[in-house]
């Protein structure tokens, strides 16, 4: 370094900045604005030596410090490691003993292990010998169960078949006497149908006789009646004839009554006249005397005419009356004539129709007993039926009993077998001799182990590095930063010159700041 500015090392000289200045043809011509921007620049550059001066002091302190710390730890970490060693050699101790002491326990725990093993085959051999002769027994015991219970299942399936063999002999009886009966009963029903019909049969007899001699009884007291009416009639014509002669003679007595007061008052007549002339009166009072007697006797001759023609009209309504009262008797005869009439022709008819029935009544009875016969032979039928398949099932039944005996003792003979292989099944093979047992082999002792000592370390080994030298450099590190500020500076203005073939005349904008290119490395 020769002292001028620009020429340190790893910073571009003035020679580089007059190259670059030949190389461009331009004329710098620098301005105040950019002389002060400059000497900005220049005077920033100072200040950043200055701090970096005041960096690198801090800086070499702080590793000054560090150093120290380190030959400390490296103090601290040989009396560690010595420690670590001598503890280290204390558990290689301890692990010696450990191990005897567990070389020892687990010889013990494989020789308590052997004895255990041996007790327990020996305890197993036990249990298995018990075990198989308890089965045995336990088999023979099954085995004697079983031949029991088929003994006693074939006892009671032959109480079952004794007891279904002698049902169907009494079901067989009690339908031979159910059928018995049933027959006997139709037999006794048919005979009193034949008794029952016969009975009917004469009681329609004695029915159609009855008939016959009730209409008898009837026509007779008919013809009775029409003897009585004819009687009757005979009688009132009788009276009618008496009574009518009677009349007759009757108004002839007062016809002959008549005639003779007719006579007896013409005779007093005569004789009241005669006495009247015979006074010897004249004149008048003589013809008044006669006028008088001859019409008292005139009088008295009017009435007896008027009382015989009064008694005649008498007497011609008496007759008339009796005439009228024989027409009404005649017709009443007649009346009850044709009323006996009638009764007949209906006493005859109810005889017919009384015949007709007791002959429908006859063929009822015997259509009902030829269908009551019918029907008892119909039931004599069914019941020999019935009968046959009651006897059927009977047997039927005594053989499905015979079969299923049958089954159930193979049945039982089947469970006794299964019931046998069952307690077989159950059954355990037998334990081998003790001899034959397997050998428990005894156990090992337990290897040596080899535990070599805890590693020491013989020598310390070397320190620390001292803390380096920061502040070397640190005033041409600054100088290069306040050029390169410079330059930046320098590099930011752009003049205005005519034969500059850059950019133009004015700053186009941008980042202030040093070269996009990179500067030249640092000298060796």
């Amino acid at each position: 370094m020769n002292g001028r500015f620009g020429e340190q090392i790893g910073l571009p000289g003035n020679h580089f900045f007059n190259q670059q200045m030949q190389e461009s043809g331009l004329e710098m011509t620098i301005d105040p604005a950019s002389a002060i921007a400059i000497g900005a620049s220049i005077i920033g550059g100072g200040l950043s030596i200055f701090g970096s001066n005041q960096r690198a002091n801090a800086q070499q302190r702080a590793a000054n410090e560090a150093a120290e710390q380190r030959e400390e730890m490296a103090d601290w970490s040989w009396e560690e490691t010595t420690r670590r060693e001598s503890y280290a050699q204390h558990e290689v101790d301890l692990a010696r003993i450990n191990n005897e002491t567990v070389a020892n326990f687990t010889d013990q725990m494989a020789l308590d292990k052997y004895n255990r093993e041996l007790y327990i085959r020996d305890y197993n051999y036990r249990n298995e010998v018990e075990a198989y002769n308890k089965t045995e027994e336990q088999y023979a015991q099954q085995i004697d169960y079983n031949a029991i219970a088929a003994t006693l299942a074939r006892d009671e399936q032959t109480l079952w078949i004794d007891e279904q063999v002698q049902q169907a002999g009494f079901d067989r009886e009690a339908l031979v006497l159910d059928t018995d009966k049933k027959l006997r009963d139709i037999e006794l029903d048919r005979e009193g149908l034949v008794l029952d019909t016969d009975k009917k049969l004469r009681d329609i007899g004695f029915d159609r006789e009855g008939l016959v001699l009730n209409t008898d009884k009837k026509l007779k007291d008919i013809g009775f009646d029409y003897k009585e009416v004819a009687n009757i009639l005979g009688e009132q014509r009788d009276l009618f004839a008496s009574q009518r002669q009677g009349f007759n003679l009757q108004q002839q007595q007062a016809r002959a009554k008549a005639s003779f007061d007719i006579q007896t008052n013409q005779i007093k007549g005569m004789q009241d006249e005669g006495k009247a002339k015979a006074m010897g009166q004249a004149g008048r009072t003589a013809r008044k005397n006669q006028q008088a007697a001859l019409a008292t006797a005139g009088l008295t001759q009017a009435a007896l005419v008027d009382s015989i023609t009064r008694a005649d009209s008498v007497f011609d309504l008496q007759r008339l009356q009796n005439y009228q009262k024989y027409g009404y008797q005649h017709l009443a005869a007649d009346l009850k004539k044709d009323r006996l009439g009638a009764l007949a022709e209906f006493t005859q008819s109810t005889s017919e129709l009384g015949h007709r029935k007791l002959g429908s009544e006859t063929a009822f009875t015997r259509a009902t007993s030829e269908l009551k016969r019918d029907k008892l032979a119909a039931l004599e039928a069914f019941t020999g039926n019935t009968d046959a398949l009651g006897h059927r099932k009977i047997n039927a039944s005594e053989t499905s009993a015979q079969a299923r005996n049958q089954t159930n003792l193979l049945r039982i003979e089947h469970d006794q077998y299964g019931a046998d292989m069952s307690a077989e099944n159950r059954r355990l093979s037998p334990p081998r001799a003790y001899e034959d047992l397997p050998e428990i082999p005894p156990p090992y002792n337990t290897p040596e182990i080899v535990i070599p000592d805890a590693y020491t370390t013989e020598n310390r080994p070397p320190g620390p590095v001292g803390a380096p030298n920061l502040t070397a450099g640190a005033g041409l590190m600054a100088a290069g930063q306040a050029m390169g500020t410079i330059a930046s500076a320098v590099a930011a203005y752009t003049p205005s010159t005519p034969n500059y073939n850059g950019v133009g005349g004015r700053y186009e904008g941008g980042t202030v700041g040093p070269p996009t290119t990179p500067p030249p490395a640092p000298l060796p």
